[in-house]
């Protein structure tokens, strides 16, 4: 490990840094990334009504 980027070096030596990381990138990718508005703005009317 003592080739391996500088900046990289807490990413990979922290099993929960790396966890929360890769949960969101996986998230992204199988949930989708675009940037739906009209959905967004009703998941939000919906939320203050309750």
């Amino acid at each position: 490990m003592h080739r391996m980027a500088h900046s990289l070096h807490p990413l990979l030596e922290s099993g929960i840094l790396l966890t929360a990381v890769s949960a969101v990138l996986l998230n992204l990718f199988f949930n989708g990334a675009r940037a739906d508005v009209a959905s967004s703005i009703e998941a939000a009317k919906l939320a203050e009504a309750h």
